[in-house]
């Protein structure tokens, strides 16, 4: 809706993501890729198939793959911060 689009710029606008858990995956990266954490321990290392994570927390792996696409940076974090994700089990429409 706006006429101007200017990259590097935060013209304010929102992206909402409806019924995350609904995404589809091709080929074998539900069993394949997978999601690390570290609990800043030794041996803390923890890996989760995209299976177990579209099951516990769809919202996460939305969110993962859009931070992947973003600069890590102010300008980053900021517009991550203009992403929004629903899930239909909380959506309250």
């Amino acid at each position: 809706h706006k006429p101007y689009f200017m990259p590097g710029v935060d013209t304010g606008d929102y992206v909402v993501v409806v019924n995350c858990e609904r995404v589809r995956v091709t080929g074998n990266k539900l069993d394949e890729k997978m999601y690390y954490r570290h609990s800043q321990y030794p041996g803390g290392l923890t890996a989760t198939s995209l299976r177990q994570q579209l099951e516990r927390y769809p919202d996460r792996v939305i969110r993962s793959a859009v931070w992947g696409m973003l600069p890590k940076n102010k300008y980053g974090r900021k517009l991550m911060k203009k992403l929004k994700v629903s899930m239909m089990k909380f959506n309250f429409v």
